[in-house]
Formats: C-alpha cells, structure tokens, sequence
C-alpha cells in the first residue's frame, strides 16, 4: 500500500478476473477502499489475525480493552501481534519461573501458544528454534474481508 490497490484495479480493469493472492500488506483498510466494491473480489490473503467470527476465544477481552483504550476497534490485525509478544513472554516467564532468557527460551520449547494470533510452537535450541506459526486467510468479498480459516504450515522453510 498505497499502490496495492492501484495495482489491483489496473490488472481487474484489464479483464484478468483470476483470483488474487497475497500476504499480511494486504491486510489493510485503505486497500479494501481503493479497490471498491467492483474491484475487491477474489483476492485472497495471509494475515496475522482475525478479531471477527471464528477468532481466538481470547478475541474479545483484547477488543474490549483496546476499544476502551483507543475509543474504537483496531482497523487491523497488525494490532494483535504487539499482544501476543507480551503473552508468549509472560507465559515463558511464568512456566520458567525465571526472567532468565536461556531459561525462557528453553521454556519455549514444546510449548504451544495458543495466540490471538494462532497456534505458535518453537523447535529446540539444536535445530534454531524454529518457530511455526498459524496463519489466517481472509478473502475480500465486495471490498469487505471475510474470515475464511486457519493455517498451519507442515512445511517449515529454512531459514
């Protein structure tokens, strides 16, 4: 963004109406606007999070305490990540039982996260703590973002 949407309507008004898929950039509301009703259709992401139908149990305290923070609901899932990074660390902290960061990081390991941001697990120190994340797909309809499910990948690039 900005010129995601201008790309968008271009390859639409050149009459390729083959479905478009991308990753978290699209994950944002000026983008839902510059493609309009007529040109957001058939685009598929990626993104960090969902906080609508079918989100994390936990989705709706975090919308209750933003929205009493900041006076209205995130415009994003980008939001949600600063959350979960404060959950993962106070829950390594906790089962820890150490501030410690090789204590921490060992804790880390085998545990799974159940994030706002999906389910996050690390491999162990051997392999570089890896981690392996759910992601969220969402598809445009009419412009508007649609929850579609969620992802875990079985394949884990290299770093």
């Amino acid at each position: 963004m900005p010129d995601l949407g201008l790309i968008i309507r271009t390859i639409r008004e050149s009459g390729i109406d083959l479905p478009i898929m991308g990753g978290d950039s699209y994950d944002d509301p000026g983008m839902f606007q510059a493609v309009g009703p007529d040109y957001g259709n058939d685009i598929i992401f990626v993104t960090h999070s969902w906080l609508g139908e079918g989100a994390s149990p936990d989705a709706q305290h975090f919308l209750e305490l933003y929205n009493a923070k900041f006076n209205g609901p995130p415009d994003t899932a980008f939001v949600v990540t600063g959350w979960d990074t404060i959950m993962v660390m106070a829950q390594a902290m906790e089962k820890a039982g150490s501030t410690d960061g090789a204590a921490m990081a060992k804790a880390m390991e085998g545990t799974t996260f159940d994030l706002l941001t999906g389910k996050l697990t690390w491999s162990d120190a051997a392999t570089g703590h890896e981690p392996n994340k759910e992601a969220f797909l969402v598809e445009l309809i009419k412009a508007v973002p649609h929850f579609v499910g969620r992802v875990l990948p079985e394949n884990i690039p290299l770093p």
